[in-house]
């Protein structure tokens, strides 16, 4: 539960969610169920800040400009984006991510730390982008190769823009890199996550393949592909403790979404339902404390389970949101989607 004191005045109108009211200014003492926070973007349905994992929730409205911070049940900062937000990550020196197809920077001040423009890069970077560890970057771009063809390349570059290195998923998994051999239709992959392996190697999520791929670094091959007739047009996948790959399984095939876990040397650990079907976007991390983070979508939802999943033990609902879908109708409201969230250990 939400731990607050509540100003008389503001008390029921809090609870009872009547108006979009920024609850900010009361001190935590007394247990709440629900409080609207951040001038009504963001219902906390529920909060119990001692079995939580420690740290922020960094979390945004898909499409927004707005980053927000959560310290447990209140909204501890904002910083805004000279854009719309497609993903962002956190990083020693600030928050790095795409903005519209581009890749920005910002340290901590929000003073924007460098960029690499869409023109800079071989298509429009999407879905994600990773720091290495030599101070480059690796992203996800859309490369048009013949007319109606499409190629996903992993590129990697400097802050300055310099293209170092690529990966084409048109060769390298069906063999042709010029699409004669291509998939018809620019989404045949729809990879939608990087991650990287402490050997420089590459997590990839192929989305619509219903398949993770483990790409050897700098040579390219693909060390292996996972899925084992598990996965439904997956997101995030990320390296959890001990380099167990940790997926936020869409399940689209099965009509509920859960958390699935591969082994590094094996097959699948752990395949957890979740009671909720969020076809599109969503995120899940394995958190220090053994909870699991996991953001239902479609929903709009920063879920945060215990342990063995047998409860919540937090619970974030987004209000308001900024995505527009493609191909949508002009007089259809914006939808209240969530992409990812993560859970950081410090503000930035």
């Amino acid at each position: 539960m939400v731990m607050r004191e509540w100003r008389l005045h503001r008390r029921w109108l809090c609870l009872l969610a009547l108006a979009p009211l920024s609850c900010s200014d009361v001190v935590i003492t007394a247990p709440v169920e629900d409080a609207i926070v951040a001038d009504g973007v963001f219902w906390v349905k529920r909060c119990e800040p001692e079995h939580m994992s420690p740290g922020y929730t960094l979390v945004y409205p898909l499409e927004g400009s707005t980053l927000y911070w959560l310290r447990n049940c209140e909204v501890a900062r904002t910083m805004d984006m000279p854009g719309r937000i497609g993903m962002v990550r956190q990083d020693s020196a600030g928050v790095y991510g795409l903005v519209g197809s581009s890749i920005l920077a910002f340290d901590a001040d929000g003073t924007r730390r460098f960029a690499v423009y869409r023109d800079q890069l071989p298509g429009p970077a999407h879905h994600d982008v990773i720091a290495t560890s030599r101070g480059t970057y690796m992203a996800l771009t859309k490369v048009e190769v013949e007319s109606g063809v499409f190629d996903d390349v992993i590129v990697e570059v400097t802050t300055s823009g310099e293209i170092l290195w690529q990966w084409s998923a048109n060769l390298h998994l069906l063999g042709a890199v010029d699409g004669s051999v291509a998939l018809p239709g620019e989404q045949w992959l729809h990879s939608n996550s990087l991650d990287l392996y402490p050997d420089g190697d590459i997590l990839l999520s192929a989305r619509n393949l219903d398949m993770l791929v483990r790409v050897d670094y700098p040579s390219g091959e693909v060390r292996w592909t996972r899925g084992d007739d598990v996965l439904g047009k997956q997101h995030h996948a990320n390296l959890g403790p001990g380099q167990h790959v940790v997926v936020f399984d869409n399940g689209v095939r099965r009509g509920e979404s859960g958390v699935v876990v591969f082994h590094p040397d094996a097959g699948v650990e752990l395949d957890r339902r979740l009671g909720f079907f969020s076809d599109a976007f969503g995120s899940a991390e394995h958190l220090p404390n053994g909870n699991w983070l996991v953001v239902d979508g479609r929903g709009g939802r920063v879920l945060e389970y215990a342990r063995d999943f047998s409860r919540l033990v937090f619970e974030l609902k987004l209000l308001r949101g900024n995505y527009i879908p493609y191909a949508s109708d002009p007089d259809e409201p914006v939808r209240a989607f969530l992409y990812r969230a993560h859970r950081v250990p410090a503000l930035p």
